[in-house]
């Protein structure tokens, strides 16, 4: 068989378009909305939706671990699936402990040695929290296509050396296109039709999976088929109802636009996440208290003149701690608004559950917390326009760094607000939609200015 034939045959097993292997594809219909291409908005309706169900990842590692000869490359693709994600690893971990009454890293540890289980725990990113610091990685690029070449070209190929060289990268979208272009260059040929060369079977499926691009796609983890079909329902109502695309690819972008001092290292380890359902549910949530503003019911809104602030979403791996050369990927940072690019932008960090405890605020579950980071990063972009009546309803803030120092100044709700009159005001619109009786008994004045505003959402002939 020629390597092209080869290569198109193995991709078609790809776990990407088997349902059975834990992961599907769903590609949408298309849906048009008020910012739609020709107002500057982005164009709809082109992005898939890769669904990865723990249930099903969980039993084909289960099924793999069972049989006499353990099928390491089995269990291999299942964790790849995961990309790294804490996140997903936890809930993976959960749902195996659910089904099968077993620790899941306890298990694997337990049925493979060396470099295999030195490989397992590269991928299931070394129980890390959503909180560590991971520092930024660098690459010396031609000298790992050297040793992937190397590997993949032995007698015999050693494909475990494979797996491992090309998890390093992450499935970070920029730093494979870096990889796949040194090895062009070390090795004369493409990457994808040595290894179609080297490798069969699941083999060949699991590297084709560590170099996939996920380009055009939106992903999602799921634990049921029921969940499966919401998080679709979740993306459509927020692009029809809101004016807002689940994208994101969007949310690297805006960064990259957003820093000007960032060097090409750092973006360049930047990537798209999975969403988890309770991203997507917590997300819808937040935006249905904008809702007035917010795609058809902008134009009968008091904004209805004015363009929409917010026209992307996004599950990026990290923020970037500051707009110089010295600018470092950090872990801390839970959420972003991009003022250039009308985004807002998820980090690992925010789906931890732990923002609103840094934040001061009350709120007791992930889902709430994040739906509060939502609230938060949308107030800075939707509400922007409220920022000097704020000021003076609260007489806390002079300017947006400078304090009144006035005795009967109100203070923010959270210590976070502490940081800026911007951030007091995001800090007091997540209290109002989310535990508006508590603003109102620790801040009226904040509460009062903030009712008013949303109240005149509406016009006043509308209905």
């Amino acid at each position: 068989m020629a390597q092209q034939e080869k290569l198109v045959a193995q991709q078609k097993q790809a776990p990407t378009t088997m349902p059975q292997g834990g992961t599907r594809t769903m590609r949408p219909p298309s849906f048009g909305f008020a910012g739609d291409a020709s107002s500057g908005g982005p164009e709809q309706g082109e992005r898939g939706l890769e669904v990865t169900n723990y249930t099903l990842v969980a039993e084909e590692i289960h099924a793999a671990i069972a049989k006499k000869a353990h099928d390491v490359t089995k269990v291999e693709i299942a964790l790849a699936k995961l990309d790294q994600n804490p996140t997903a690893i936890q809930n993976l971990s959960e749902v195996y402990l659910k089904r099968y009454r077993k620790d899941l890293m306890t298990e694997l540890a337990n049925e493979f040695m060396g470099d295999d289980l030195l490989y397992i725990h590269q991928l299931m990113a070394g129980g890390k929290k959503p909180t560590d610091e991971r520092p930024a990685k660098t690459f010396d690029f031609p000298a790992l296509a050297q040793t992937l070449a190397a590997a993949i070209k032995g007698a015999p190929t050693d494909a475990t050396k494979v797996f491992t060289l090309l998890a390093q990268v992450e499935g970070t979208p920029a730093l494979l296109t870096q990889l796949k272009a040194a090895y062009r260059a070390a090795a004369g040929n493409e990457l994808s039709a040595d290894l179609a060369v080297a490798l069969q079977g699941d083999q060949l499926v699991h590297a084709m999976q560590l170099i996939q691009d996920h380009s055009g796609m939106e992903r999602v983890n799921v634990k049921t088929e029921e969940e499966a079909a919401e998080a679709q329902a979740i993306i459509q109502q927020i692009r029809e109802t809101y004016g807002i695309e689940v994208n994101s690819e969007a949310g690297v972008e805006a960064a990259k636009a957003h820093y000007k001092k960032v060097p090409k290292e750092i973006f360049d380890q930047l990537k798209p996440m999975a969403w988890e359902i309770a991203d997507l549910r917590a997300l819808q949530s937040a935006l249905a208290h904008f809702a007035p503003i917010l795609g058809e019911q902008r134009a009968g809104s008091s904004m209805g003149a004015k363009p929409q602030e917010v026209l992307t979403a996004s599950r990026v791996n990290q923020g970037i701690s500051d707009d110089s050369g010295k600018a470092k990927l950090e872990s801390g940072t839970n959420a972003q608004a991009f003022y250039e690019t009308q985004n807002i932008t998820m980090f690992n960090s925010g789906t931890s559950g732990k923002g609103s405890e840094n934040n001061g605020g009350p709120f007791l579950s992930t889902e709430q917390s994040m739906e509060g980071q939502w609230i938060h990063e949308a107030t800075h972009r939707l509400l922007e326009y409220g920022l000097e009546g704020y000021y003076a309803a609260g007489g806390f803030w002079e300017a947006i760094t400078t304090h009144t120092w006035t005795e009967d100044a109100e203070n923010p709700m959270t210590s976070y607000g502490y940081r800026s009159g911007a951030e007091d005001m995001c800090e007091a619109v997540k209290f109002y939609f989310i535990d508006p009786e508590q603003l109102q008994a620790q801040c009226p004045r904040r509460y009062a200015y903030i009712d008013k505003l949303v109240g005149d959402w509406k016009l006043k002939d509308s209905k």
